[in-house]
């Protein structure tokens, strides 16, 4: 029996979207789900040489080595204080870093090629948290450098249904995606907890193939 040309095609097609369920499927169910564990590569102590991009970096904190290799070409490396819990986000290479009253998250961006990241957090990224945050208030939006790689950060204030909170947010490019590193405490204690915080952004560095 002959197939005609259409026939073909289409049982191609059927073939293509097979393998690539298959694919979607396999690839899935091999991600940890959300609120998994994760545990350390290694152990160390992060010391603050005074080159630290973050001025108030704590000066010496026992730290927990995560990589991150979820996306290729976004493999990552961050640490986190030994008495943060470190769980699996919901996406592709987000990490969540849980101590009482605060969290410290890493989570992948992709910013599309006709913008640059300074348009994105401004045009999107920002607009995105006025709206979903309750009295979301900007206290500071500036440039830095982490780890040798262009950054920025944003510093913001809003409420939750019990308090009163800060968060910070930083931006470091990569060759693909932007690596967010996002800082929430209470008001009253994100002071206390920043020097924590500018310790774990310090830490960060894309893994390099």
């Amino acid at each position: 029996m002959n197939m005609s040309k259409s026939q073909f095609l289409l049982a191609l097609i059927g073939v293509a979207a097979l393998v690539a369920f298959t694919f979607y499927t396999f690839w899935s169910s091999s991600l940890p789900k959300a609120g998994t564990k994760v545990e350390p590569a290694a152990s160390t102590i992060y010391v603050n040489n005074n080159s630290s991009v973050k001025q108030n970096s704590a000066n010496s904190v026992a730290m927990n080595i995560f990589d991150n290799k979820d996306m290729p070409e976004n493999y990552y490396t961050i640490q986190f204080p030994t008495n943060f819990k470190v769980v699996h986000g919901d996406k592709q290479g987000k990490l969540i870093a849980r101590l009482q009253q605060g969290t410290v998250s890493a989570e992948l961006m992709d910013v599309p090629d006709n913008s640059n990241l300074q348009q994105y957090v401004i045009t999107q990224i920002e607009p995105s948290l006025t709206s979903s945050l309750q009295g979301y208030s900007r206290i500071n939006f500036g440039h830095l450098t982490v780890t040798g790689n262009n950054a920025l950060d944003i510093t913001y204030t809003w409420k939750n249904s019990t308090s009163e909170m800060e968060s910070t947010k930083t931006f470091v490019e990569g060759q693909d995606h932007t690596m967010v590193i996002t800082s929430s405490w209470p008001r009253n204690e994100f002071k206390q907890n920043n020097p924590l915080t500018n310790s774990i952004i310090d830490s960060f560095q894309w893994l390099r193939k």
